[in-house]
């Protein structure tokens, strides 16, 4: 069974975590929602709460196929600041993983180096270097523009791990 790690950032998308993970469950896909700050149940930026299972410390990289990474520009802000996220992005890179960004949160695969002119999408004018398609891939990097892509954005992230 193929395995999702999502990222879960104070002030993250609703709609793209939720939908996301809903979506890759459906597909038959193992998904472990993944705190990077440090408490278990993290508020998004409509102030819903989710329950996270994993805390960023305990990541195996190995034990997961893709990790995805949703938007929302506060989580992003979070997210893009945290050393261990960063590492992590650099590990499944290392590792020849799969890793998907949607909304703002490509930023962070652009600040690791991951990213190239034209061969990826984010939220609408954040990057002059964006493609802005509503879901790109290149190579094992899978880029969503904003919440109204997310189903699209999910279910490449299912077909690419099929």
């Amino acid at each position: 069974m193929k395995r999702a790690l999502i990222m879960v950032s104070p002030g993250f998308e609703e709609t793209e975590l939720v939908t996301t993970t809903n979506i890759l469950k459906r597909e038959g896909i193992l998904v472990s929602l993944m705190s990077i700050n440090k408490k278990k149940v993290v508020k998004g930026n409509s102030f819903v709460s989710i329950e996270t299972n994993i805390f960023i410390n305990n990541v195996v990289v190995q034990d997961y196929d893709v990790l995805v990474l949703p938007g929302g520009t506060n989580g992003t802000n979070f997210a893009i600041e945290n050393q261990k996220l960063l590492s992590l992005v650099t590990n499944f890179n290392d590792n020849k993983k799969l890793i998907a960004a949607i909304c703002a949160a490509p930023s962070i695969l652009t600040k690791q180096g991951l990213t190239k002119k034209g061969l990826f999408t984010q939220y609408w004018g954040m990057d002059k270097n964006s493609n802005n398609q509503e879901f790109f891939i290149e190579d094992r990097i899978i880029t969503g523009r904003d919440y109204l892509s997310t189903d699209k954005f999910a279910f490449a992230i299912s077909n690419k791990l099929k």
